[in-house]
């Protein structure tokens, strides 16, 4: 007997749910391999539900389609732990998975959501209720998840809740994060009785203090280094100052002019020079009367 329309429009709303709780539940897991338990454990869920309603489906002879559309949240829970798996090896491909936990990891669950409604489209029964049912299930937990990424981050409130204490952290590294770099864990003022709780919020407020502590020294780094650049200015401008003093100071000084004092005149000396002119032709005469001699010799 083939499935009824009604149940099988049923089936289609189950469905729906069970895609964006598994989204939602997706988007607080802890990072591989911290939350390896975690997520085997709603990876077995995920599976346990299509493979109970298999021999119903086969019994009652519903498509093949409609069966496949079941593994839709095991699928979602497989790609997360593919995209964290080659994250521990290429720890750059983590910015893939903060993508793919935006908003409740709104991405696989639109894409699931666009493929179940061409399904309603393309069998042509009741898709009207169907597409309706599945629109009132969508529009909320879009709203819920853009709201909860941009202000109000409800996944870290709930992840603070829900993984409290160690049974699921297998590794023993005592550490859970968010992608993003986002602690998925918050400290509460309430002290707990387990004593691995308390442990566990030990180990956040000494994260926080480091924080705290890390923020501080940058702090007080960038005021140091703008106080050594504002000495180098100063120090920079006493020089500058220092040399126009000095090249002012190296200038000759203006110093008033003197007066010439009046020079004595030298006293004279030698043969005065009205006598030079009969000494010459004295010599001259001379000269003359020795060479007649010569010659009347």
């Amino acid at each position: 007997m083939p499935l009824k329309h009604f149940t099988e429009t049923v089936f289609i709303i189950i469905l729906g749910l069970a895609i964006v709780v598994t989204g939602f539940l997706v988007s607080l897991l802890p990072l591989l391999p911290e939350g390896i338990l975690p997520a085997l454990i709603l990876l077995g869920v995920t599976l346990l539900y299509p493979f109970v309603l298999y021999p119903f489906f086969r019994a009652n002879r519903a498509d093949n389609a409609f069966r496949s559309f079941h593994f839709a949240p095991a699928a979602i829970v497989l790609l997360w732990m593919l995209l964290q798996g080659l994250a521990l090896w290429m720890p750059k491909l983590q910015s893939l998975t903060s993508l793919f936990i935006w908003g409740f990891a709104l991405g696989p669950v639109l894409v699931a959501f666009f493929l179940l409604m061409i399904f309603c489209l393309s069998v042509i029964r009741r898709w009207v209720p169907r597409l309706a049912f599945l629109t009132l299930i969508l529009v909320p937990f879009v709203l819920l998840g853009v709201a909860s990424t941009l202000n109000y981050h409800w996944d870290h409130q709930v992840a603070t809740r829900l993984w409290q204490g160690t049974w699921w952290n297998i590794t023993s590294t005592g550490s859970a994060r968010l992608p993003g770099g986002f602690i998925a864990f918050q400290n509460t003022s309430s002290v707990s009785s387990d004593p691995k709780a308390n442990d566990w919020k030990e180990k956040i407020e000494d994260y926080e203090d480091r924080s705290s502590s890390i923020a501080a020294a940058a702090k007080s780094s960038s005021k140091a280094a703008s106080s050594r650049s504002s000495a180098r200015s100063s120090s920079s401008k006493r020089s500058v100052s220092s040399h126009s003093s000095s090249s002012r100071s190296a200038l000759p000084s203006k110093t008033p002019p003197t007066t010439p004092k009046p020079t004595t005149p030298l006293p004279s000396s030698g043969i005065a020079t009205e006598v030079l002119p009969f000494a010459l032709l004295a010599g001259y005469g001379t000269l003359v009367q020795r060479r007649a001699k010569k010659r009347s010799a």
